[in-house]
């Protein structure tokens, strides 16, 4: 009895974690253009997403899919890896994607990657629980 009481209290315990929250400020630009000059707020190891309308194209949007976790890097400092997937999403709510890239930065540090078309720019804060 007192072992389930244990492992009861260990598996409640672990619920109330409290887990990052990062602050993202990112400028977005996809074949020359800028598609999300953005700011969004993520929880670590939830999708959070950002969607807007086209400029373009009236009858598809855009949107920004963006997981945020704690990464230690190779010297001992804390960095901040940022999953991105980003594309457009027709009249019928149907997502086409157009990249899925990841970076990883250090906190308040202007972090970047360029490839092809995409030009992708972000400072990540954790924030304060």
């Amino acid at each position: 009895m007192k072992i389930l009481a244990v492992i009861t209290l260990m598996i409640s315990g672990n619920s109330f974690a409290a887990t990052n929250t990062y602050d993202v400020k990112m400028s977005l630009s996809i074949k020359g253009k800028d598609n999300f000059p953005s700011h969004i707020v993520a929880e670590e190891g939830k999708v959070a997403t950002i969607i807007q309308n086209s400029v373009e194209n009236k009858d598809e949007k855009t949107f920004v899919d963006i997981l945020a976790s704690k990464k230690v890097l190779k010297n001992s400092k804390e960095g901040i890896s940022i999953k991105f997937t980003a594309g457009t999403i027709d009249n019928n709510g149907k997502r086409y994607t157009q990249f899925n890239t990841q970076i990883i930065a250090l906190e308040n540090q202007l972090a970047e990657i360029r490839e092809d078309d995409l030009s992708l720019f972000i400072t990540a804060t954790k924030k304060n629980q």
